[in-house]
């Protein structure tokens, strides 16, 4: 596997709980909700050179607004029992977005809300959990490689004339956001700049 070295080249085995035990105590405090491998799974996949997926933190809350609104009674319940019974889940929820390479990104599917639904009865509105975050084709923009934004290189967006998404709009298009920044390439401080200098859209 390609990974980024020098970012997450130091968690092996035995650096794992810890990275974890950081998670929690800067406010992820549903992480011990998922079982760790997949965790460090979803990390070192994102971490893969070019790789259009990427790990951020979100709250609970902003990822069902982000969502589209539903769900399964009978489906929230088996997860309510999960989550009350400390069984771990054994994948991460998903956001996949499009951008139009002019600031804006729309979420085009998820997975993930009964999860979401219950993990905020259990620890609250504040809670955050872990999302994969994958760019997919579409609208005007082109897929992100993130790592690539984490480097200053912005890859081929620049050279299309494109920026960095700051915004994002919800799957039915009544929500929108800040753009969530990758755990492991926090490139959202450089597209902030873009959308300083007039390159981008404003959140209102």
């Amino acid at each position: 596997m390609s990974v980024r070295k020098e970012i997450f080249g130091h968690l092996n085995e035995a650096d794992q709980p810890g990275l974890l035990e950081v998670l929690q105590a800067t406010g992820c405090n549903t992480v011990t909700h998922f079982e760790r491998e997949r965790i460090f799974e979803a990390i070192y996949e994102a971490a893969r050179l070019n790789s259009r997926t990427t790990v951020s933190r979100m709250r609970c809350s902003d990822f069902l607004r982000m969502a589209l609104p539903g769900g399964i009674p009978q489906k929230l319940d088996q997860t309510r029992a999960l989550v009350e019974e400390g069984t771990p889940f054994s994948s991460l929820p998903t956001l996949d977005f499009s951008h139009d390479g002019q600031g804006k990104a729309t979420v085009t599917s998820h997975e993930g809300r009964h999860r979401a639904k219950a993990l905020i009865e259990r620890y609250g509105d504040d809670a955050e959990m872990l999302v994969n975050v994958t760019s997919v084709s579409g609208g005007n923009g082109g897929a992100i490689r993130f790592d690539r934004q984490y480097d200053g290189s912005f890859d081929d967006l620049a050279t299309r004339g494109q920026v960095l998404p700051t915004l994002l709009i919800s799957q039915d298009g009544s929500e929108r956001m800040r753009m969530p920044d990758s755990y492991l390439y926090p490139f959202l401080s450089k597209a902030l700049q873009q959308e300083q200098e007039g390159r981008g859209p404003t959140l209102h």
